[in-house]
């Protein structure tokens, strides 16, 4: 399940990604911020005295800025015409007309642009909502890539030793195969080999001699030993050495 594009491409590119998205967030974050401000400045408009929030918002329209200064500048005449005039005065009554037509516009106005505000604001939020389902996204994708290019490593290390093991071997296996096909030696010729003129083995007359010597010993040893063994009595000095006396008659054999 290997792509065509290198893990440290895809993780180059999911980086950028989430990069881009968390800029993205962060920007839609602080216009929710500046929508959220100027729609409770609206409201405040709808809801309280137009004075109590005289400060344009970020986004208001121009009829509304114009608006808001015509209000105060008649609320500032009404101001100055009640310290003229007193209450039920005709030109006091006119100015608090005025000043309650000026705030009616004032307010319908700030209703009609909090529309606008109000959806822009909704939108700015789905816009968060899916930024940050595309950024928890990029962020799983980024963390299986990374378990994918641990798993990737550990495979490529066992590769990579089983690669070098075979190459030992096949580099041995070559220089066997090579030493087989050399021929090695340190030998050179001294002397020419000669053709014996007789056999080197059996030495016919040395083994005679060793015959007739062993023979002759073996017979002179056989002779020695019967006559050791021998205690026949021959002659006179057999007689006398056997008895240790000397022998005076004489035995005479005759043979018939």
């Amino acid at each position: 399940n290997i792509l065509a594009v290198a893990i440290d491409e895809q993780q180059n590119e999911l980086s950028t990604r989430r990069r881009k998205l968390s800029d993205e967030l962060s920007t839609t974050q602080v216009k929710l911020l500046t929508t959220r401000a100027t729609r409770e400045q609206y409201q405040a408009l709808l809801t309280d005295d137009p004075m109590t929030s005289v400060q344009p918002g970020v986004t208001d329209s121009g009829v509304v800025l114009k608006l808001k200064e015509l209000y105060i500048d008649q609320y500032t005449k009404l101001v100055e015409m009640r310290g003229k005039y007193l209450d039920k005065h005709p030109a006091l009554e006119a100015q608090e007309t005025r000043l309650a037509q000026v705030r009616a516009d004032l307010r319908r106005e700030a209703a009609q642009s909090m529309k606008g505000v109000e959806a822009a604001h909704q939108a700015l939020l789905r816009q968060e909502k899916d930024l940050k389902v595309a950024l928890d996204s990029a962020t799983r994708d980024s963390l299986a890539l990374e378990q994918r290019n641990i798993e990737y490593n550990r495979l490529k290390r066992n590769f990579d030793r089983l690669n070098k093991v075979g190459e030992q071997v096949g580099s041995r296996e070559r220089e066997t195969a090579l030493a087989g096909h050399m021929k090695m030696n340190n030998i050179r010729v001294l002397d020419a080999a000669l053709v014996p003129q007789v056999p080197k083995e059996p030495n016919v007359p040395k083994a005679v001699g060793v015959a007739v010597a062993l023979a002759l010993l073996v017979g002179l040893g056989l002779a020695f030993l019967l006559e050791l063994a021998d205690s026949t009595v021959r002659s006179q000095e057999d007689m006398e050495r056997l008895l240790g006396v000397p022998l005076l008659p004489i035995v005479v054999e005759q043979t018939a």
